[in-house]
């Protein structure tokens, strides 16, 4: 009995990697891919699931906790928060190893002093919070559209600049395919955020969008 089940165990292996090499011999494939297009107001939606960050359509502002190299982004906050939009509060600060080292840069050393403020956003940024949007880890110079020679730490919340609408409805185009995708429109952003003219958007924004992007095999 117990040959019997190691031949039958042998049978059915053998049997899986045969099928396995005439499938990839033959090169059968799964015929059910289809090819689906969509135009005008009906290709809305499958734009917006593939992008949702339209270049110029968003800012990008620290989601809580920021790290700073310098306390001198007390003056941007400070603005933020006598405008209403955040409330923040020094809550510690540490010696940590740099992550930014460009050429352009002062020379600084290896390790800095990084202050860490605890941002509380007001509730009604709520409504231009982009949630498809996936939280980045960012190292920069620059915060709130100012420049500063030193360096931030922070995790990205994304924030739509303003009301995004399709003027051009004949523009909208989508495609897709087994393996990739396309799409086109025009878009407007309007009626901008005040927080994104504060860091530097202009108050009225118009382009036209054209992309694509391959599938993962």
């Amino acid at each position: 009995m117990p040959h019997s089940v190691s031949f039958n165990r042998a049978s059915l292996l053998l049997s899986i990697v045969l099928l396995f090499c005439f499938h990839l011999i033959c090169g059968c494939t799964d015929n059910s891919c289809e090819t689906t297009e969509a135009r005008g107001e009906a290709a809305r939606a499958s734009i917006l699931k593939y992008d949702s960050l339209a270049p110029n359509t968003f800012i990008v502002v620290p989601d809580s906790l920021l790290l700073s190299s310098t306390r001198a982004v007390e003056s941007e906050l400070n603005e933020l928060k006598n405008e209403g939009w955040l409330t923040y509060a020094l809550v510690d600060s540490g010696i940590e190893r740099r992550v930014l080292s460009r050429p352009d840069l002062k020379q600084l050393p290896d390790s800095l002093v990084f202050y860490h403020y605890l941002l509380h956003w007001n509730k009604q940024l709520d409504a231009f919070h982009i949630p498809t949007a996936k939280p980045v880890q960012v190292w920069d110079l620059s915060l709130f559209g100012k420049q500063y020679n030193t360096e931030f730490r922070f995790t990205a919340r994304h924030l739509r600049a303003g009301v995004m609408t399709f003027p051009d409805v004949s523009k909208l185009y989508f495609r897709q395919t087994c393996d990739s995708m396309f799409f086109e429109y025009a878009y407007e952003i309007h009626q901008v955020h005040p927080l994104a003219r504060m860091v530097g958007m202009p108050a009225f924004i118009k382009g036209e969008r054209r992309a694509g992007m391959p599938f993962k095999q």
